[in-house]
This record gives C-alpha cells, sequence and structure tokens, in this order.
C-alpha cells in the first residue's frame, strides 16, 4: 500500500481547487485504473489531494475544466535543493528501489542495493562516527579506533582465540617436535617460542626431589641431567608415594628375575615368578625327551631325509628309511593323475555326474571344445574372446528364434554405430537407428501398409534437413545445396536446371547437398519435404506455386513471363520456409 499526494497550483501561484486527480497503471499510453482503496481524489481549498493504491507503477491524472496534466512514473526530476518536513518512503514494503546518495570525489557514494538489501559504500566514502557514537544493537561499543586497530592483521580463528580464554577442550594427541611453537609470557610480551627451546631449557636444570633409599639417583653434569635406578632394591619399578618402583615377576611389563646358579648355555625355565637356568639333560628330563633319536617310520621314530636330490617346492613321500621328495609330475604319476598345465589348470577329468560349479570356481577354458547343456542361463553378458572373434551360430547351425526385451537394443559396430530396437516406452515402433540404411534387395510392402515420413505438422523440423525418396546422381557441374537440377541427355548426370533454356530442362528435383566439381556424388530428392530457413528470405506464403527460375539452379514463386521462357511446376510451399517437391515433368514456353 502506497500514498501519493500533491498540491495543484496555477500559473499565477493560486492553490486550484475542485480539480480532479486519477491513478492509472503506468503505460505508455495510460488507460487502466490503478488499484487501491483511494485512485480518484478532488484537491481541497489548499489544493491538496491524496491518492491510496497498491499498484506499483502509476500515472496520475490531473484534469480542471479543459486543462490536463500528467504526472508519468518514468519521469525524471532533477532539483537542486529539496527539504522534506515528513518522511521519505522509497518503493514499499517487499518491493524497494536502488537509491545512491553522490558525493564530492569521483565515484565516491552510498548506494541501497534493494536486490541484495545492502547499504555499500563506493570509491572513496567512508562512514566516520563520533567516538563514543557506535552502537551495535542496544549495546554501545566503548572501544576506541587504535583499540579496535589492533585487530588490523589478526588471522587467528574463532576457535584459536578461545583457547586464551581457557577453553577447557583437549583435542587429540600430536607428535611435538622441535620445530613446534609454544606461547610463554616474556615479560609481559607474549611469544611464541620453538619447541627446541623447552628441551634446552629442562635440559639445563637439576633433579632435585629424590629421596635417599628409594634406589633412584640424579646429577647434574655440565648442565646434563641423569638419573640411575638401582633395580636390586626395589620390589617394583612404578611411582607410588613419591616413589619409582620396579615390579618384578612374569607378568606383562614386569621385569623377570634370575635366581641363583644360572650358567652359560643353560636353557631358561619360569619357575613361578622368577627365572632358573637348566642344563641339556634337565630340559629332556623336564619334556620327557630323549638324548639319543632312533630314526625311521616307525612309531616314536625321527624322520630323516632319505634322498640326496631334495628340492625346493617338491613334496615329501616316506620310504622305508625317511622321506623323499617329488616333483608335481611325479606325484600326478604316483596317484595316476592327469599332467597339469603350466599355469595349474586342469587338463582332463572325468564325467561329472553331481555337484556344482559355483560363483567362486573361476573362468573355465575348455579350449577349442565345446560345452553343450539344456539351457544355458547368463546373469549378466555373453562376450567374445575378443572383437569381432566369436559366432553365434554358424551356415549349417542356425539358431531358432529370439527374443529380445522391450527396449533392449541390437548394436552393430565397434563404435555402435547402429542399432535395432523395439520402442515400447516411447513410440511403440521397431526403430533401426544409425548414420543410414542400405537394403540391397526388394523391399514388399503388405496390403494395405503405406510408408510414412514422420515429420512435426507436416515440416520438418530443423533448418537444412530433408525428408522423402532420394535418388543418387553423378555432379555435370558444381551444385549448391537445394539447386533444381535436370538430367543431361548426352551424360546422364544432373546439372543445374535453367528457366531460359529448354536443354536443362525439366527438373526431376532438388540436390539436398553441395558438390564442388563435376563427376562428384550427388543426393536428389525427387518427392518429399525440405526445410531452408535462408531461402526465399524466409517469408513463402503457404499455397505458393514453386516454378524453375530464370536463375540457374533456383526456385522462384513467381512463374517466367517472358517471351521465350521455360514453365516448370516443382511443387508448393508447406510454410514460410518449408516446400513440398513434386516436380510436374511438363515443360511449358512462354509466347
Amino acid at each position: 500500500m502506497a500514498t501519493l499526494a500533491g498540491y495543484v497550483y496555477n500559473s499565477s501561484g493560486n492553490p486550484i481547487a475542485g480539480a480532479t486527480v486519477r491513478a492509472y497503471v503506468h503505460a505508455e499510453n495510460a488507460t487502466v485504473d490503478a488499484s487501491g482503496s483511494q485512485i480518484t481524489d478532488t484537491t481541497d481549498a489548499n489544493g491538496r489531494w491524496d491518492i491510496v493504491t497498491t499498484t506499483t507503477q502509476v500515472d496520475i491524472k490531473i484534469t480542471f475544466g479543459d486543462s490536463v496534466r500528467w504526472l508519468k512514473a518514468g519521469d525524471d526530476i532533477m532539483l537542486s535543493k529539496l527539504e522534506l518536513h515528513d518522511t521519505l518512503t522509497v518503493g514499499k514494503n517487499d518491493l524497494g528501489y536502488d537509491v545512491i546518495f553522490y558525493g564530492g570525489t569521483d565515484s565516491a557514494n552510498m548506494t541501497w542495493d534493494a536486490s541484495e538489501d545492502d547499504l555499500i559504500l563506493n570509491g572513496a566514502a567512508r562512514i566516520v562516527v563520533p567516538e563514543g557514537q557506535l552502537v551495535l544493537g542496544s549495546t554501545a561499543v566503548s572501544s576506541t579506533a587504535a583499540e579496535l586497530n589492533i585487530l588490523d592483521g589478526v588471522t587467528a580463528t574463532a576457535s584459536e582465540l578461545n583457547l586464551l580464554d581457557g577453553d577447557t577442550s583437549v583435542g587429540g594427541s600430536i607428535t611435538i617436535a622441535d620445530t613446534d611453537g609454544f606461547v610463554v609470557n616474556d615479560g609481559g610480551t607474549m611469544k611464541t617460542i620453538p619447541a627446541s627451546d623447552i628441551t634446552t631449557y629442562v635440559g639445563a636444570g637439576d633433579i632435585t626431589g629424590i629421596t635417599a633409599g628409594d634406589g633412584l639417583s640424579g646429577t647434574t653434569t655440565s648442565g646434563n641431567a641423569s638419573l640411575a635406578v638401582d633395580l636390586g632394591t626395589n620390589s617394583g619399578l612404578e611411582f607410588s608415594s613419591n616413589k619409582l618402583q620396579i615390579a618384578k615377576g612374569i607378568s606383562q611389563h614386569d621385569v623377570a628375575q634370575f635366581t641363583s646358579g644360572v650358567a652359560d648355555d643353560d636353557f631358561l625355565r619360569v619357575d613361578g615368578t622368577v627365572i632358573e637356568g637348566r642344563s641339556a639333560s634337565e630340559v629332556l628330563s623336564d619334556i620327557g625327551g630323549q638324548a639319543a633319536l632312533t630314526f625311521g617310520i616307525s612309531n616314536t621314530n625321527a624322520v630323516k631325509i632319505d634322498s640326496a636330490s631334495v628340492a625346493d617346492d617338491e613334496y615329501a613321500r616316506f620310504t622305508a628309511n625317511g622321506l623323499e621328495s617329488r616333483s608335481t609330475s611325479e606325484v600326478l604319476s604316483d596317484i595316476s593323475a592327469a599332467p597339469a598345465a603350466g599355469d595349474g589348470n586342469i587338463l582332463t577329468v572325468g564325467d561329472l555326474d553331481s555337484g556344482s560349479i559355483t560363483s567362486g570356481f573361476g573362468a573355465i577354458d575348455n579350449g577349442t571344445s565345446g560345452i553343450r547343456t539344456n539351457t544355458f542361463t547368463a546373469e549378466t553378458s555373453i562376450v567374445p574372446d575378443a572383437s569381432g572373434g566369436a559366432d553365434i551360430g554358424s551356415t549349417s547351425a542356425e539358431w531358432g528364434d529370439v527374443y529380445i526385451a522391450d527396449d533392449k537394443k541390437i548394436q552393430f559396430g565397434n563404435g555402435q554405430d547402429a542399432t535395432i530396437e523395439y520402442d515400447e516406452d516411447g513410440t511403440d515402433q521397431l526403430r533401426i537407428a544409425g548414420t543410414g540404411v542400405v537394403i540391397e534387395n526388394d523391399v514388399e510392402i503388405a496390403d494395405s501398409k503405406f510408408v510414412e515420413f514422420a515429420s512435426t505438422a507436416g515440416t520438418p523440423g530443423t533448418d537444412n534437413s530433408v525428408q522423402g525418396i532420394v535418388i543418387e546422381f553423378l555432379a555435370a557441374e558444381a551444385i549448391t545445396q537445394f539447386d533444381a537440377v535436370y538430367v543431361s541427355t548426352t551424360t546422364g548426370r544432373v546439372g543445374r536446371a535453367d528457366a531460359n533454356d529448354n536443354a536443362k530442362l525439366p527438373a526431376i528435383g532438388i540436390a539436398i547437398e553441395a558438390q564442388g566439381s563435376a563427376g562428384s556424388s550427388v543426393r536428389v530428392l525427387t518427392h518429399g519435404v525440405y526445410r531452408d530457413d535462408g531461402g526465399f528470405g524466409g517469408n513463402m506464403t503457404i499455397g505458393d506455386d514453386l516454378f524453375v527460375s530464370e536463375t540457374p539452379g533456383t526456385l522462384t514463386t513467381t512463374a517466367p513471363s517472358d517471351d521465350g521462357d521455360f514453365v516448370q511446376l516443382m511443387g508448393v510451399a508447406i510454410g514460410q520456409r518449408s516446400a513440398f517437391i513434386n516436380p510436374d515433368l511438363t515443360v511449358i514456353e512462354r509466347a
């Protein structure tokens, strides 16, 4: 809702009462009433009028007698001075406009950007606030400019600054390196020092607070501290009651303690909470072993190698005296199995009358032999060993019916350049797609069926497109796309038809492509439709007849009319840029 008001005065500066003021929707020739609670008013004794409207932009018409004055929404007003005694409103709620206040310096201005709801200072424009007069929300900012300037150059994040405010959260563990930094107070100045300074400082200190009798001693020599631990005087190694103690035993993290009498070459045995030494004979007794071994393959005998030719990766076979080695081929021979291929695959096998081959079996490669089954089910695809490397069926064993699901394609070529598909979810048609289809034999159309060239509203949908019957010829000369062409009676080649020359008539159609020289192949539309957005200036009238023109190769909507001209009807316009071509081979000479 917007309220518009003003005053009406005569040329002498006196107010005009009783003038009619009406609001219209803004337009070059405004005739539609604006909307609102009050769109018409009459000036009072002071010449004042008021309009209340909901229309965004309005034109104001002021009528008094035969005098009419318009106030247009698009009018520009330039004032040297404007004094307001009430609120200035630009636009309305939810619909504002950009407002720009320019300064005395080039490009300096303050802009209210209504599209972004932003107040923007441009150029040299600044905001100057007297110290102590800045209030954010309802809180006055007490900081001075010098205090705020301290933040100039600060790159710390909020989380980093919060660490200085007693943040108690602890992050993940890190490995401290010499180049890592610590923040310290250096006589009232906060500084960052490397971790290497901390280690140097600590290393120069003394070890203190060690009580005599704890089994610990500390010394400092030339600034280097050392700590000695007497493990023999302590019952464990742990910090307890301000003592570093050593835990002895055979549990995890304990320090093992040896019994007396442990000698060189002894074997170690755990005895309760200590380790004792055992001789070789004691170990044999402990484990129920025997000092001398009996070799053989009888019970309690030790088995030994019974062959001088044992090699790595061979298999073991018992002999009367021990073990001998056997190669892969020897093992297969020993167990009457088939020989193995170099890759470990089985080359021959008996009949598999039961069981199944699971998904983890891997590939089956039977060489050149066939696989025979009743029903073969492929879960993903059937592929040849290489592109074009295998056939489906043969000249003497053809496949029966082939069933292809809806919307699936038979794809031809390494790049799938052509496809055959039953488009069930689209056109319900069998669709052959690709760069072109060549039919090498006769095509028979069933009774009551037809050949249809589909197009939008009977016209091709894109520029330079053609639909219809096309025959390929050789060009007798250079030909431009959509030239009307005739057949030469001497060469059988096609050239550009000419309404001035009966020898270059009748035209049999139009070339659908350009050819730059004689002898090149060119295709000719003999019956069908084509679209040429640039032809005829794009302004043909539907139903216009098309004739061979006196300009070689071109068509015209005006029949040649000069004496000696030849008239041949080529087709009819079916759109401003499209034509139906069906040449009438009759040629009429104008007399």
